[in-house]
């Protein structure tokens, strides 16, 4: 299983409890080509973990700063 708190530290980022959960919805799974913030918030919510939108959004840039992700526009108003 990957370890996301090490993923996070290794990459210069604080390892919250939101944080982690954001990696391991990414990380542990198949391979995904495309993630939307909503989405990924609705997942986790229904997986009973706390988190707010405006944190998935905060956390997609920052793991996209450390270059844990890549930003791709799919469409004129949507990154």
């Amino acid at each position: 299983m990957i370890n996301a708190s090490n993923i996070l530290t290794q990459a210069g980022i604080r390892p919250t409890r939101q944080r982690i959960a954001i990696g391991e919805a990414l990380w542990s799974g198949p391979e995904t080509c495309h993630v939307e913030a909503a989405a990924l918030h609705a997942d986790l919510t229904t997986d009973g973990v706390k988190i707010s939108l405006a944190t998935g959004y905060n956390t997609l840039r920052d793991f996209e700063h450390a270059g844990l992700l890549r930003r791709i526009a799919v469409a004129s108003e949507r990154v």
